[in-house]
């Protein structure tokens, strides 16, 4: 597998988004995700400034191609080993409804989950899954 081919990028300094990180590491049984956090180099190289808002936008760079948003969060979902892929039930909406609800949780993510001064360490057990700016093409 190309090491550029499945990439996530997260806000690092999100409770939340760190969590999701750590749920999608449990249930890629794969091991096909690699991730990067929105504030590194990595996404500088890969990530339009304009298509990410203040770092609310869940981006996954699946083979070629960007995908944002509530469209990114499905694409994942599709390729995990969990229970929760019934929440694709959701992606036959329309992408400006689900992308709303992904806005408002975006918006209201660090009041209910908190936020980190700085981004935490990967788990050492998956340190190898996370791109440094160099590893980016």
């Amino acid at each position: 597998m190309d090491r550029n081919e499945n990439i996530i990028f997260y806000d690092g300094y999100c409770a939340l988004c760190n969590r999701l990180v750590r749920f999608i590491l449990k249930n890629d049984r794969e091991g096909i995700f690699i991730f990067s956090s929105l504030q590194s180099d990595t996404a500088a190289k890969i990530i339009p400034r304009k298509q990410i808002d203040d770092n609310n936008t869940l981006v996954f760079k699946k083979g070629d191609k960007l995908l944002y948003r509530s469209e990114a969060a499905f694409s994942i979902l599709r390729k995990l080993d969990t229970f929760w892929r019934v929440l694709l039930v959701f992606s036959f909406m329309p992408a400006g409804f689900t992308d709303r609800i992904y806005d408002l949780i975006a918006a209201t993510r660090y009041h209910v989950f908190k936020r980190y001064d700085s981004c935490p360490l990967p788990p050492k057990a998956y340190k190898s899954r996370f791109l440094n700016a160099t590893d980016a093409k």
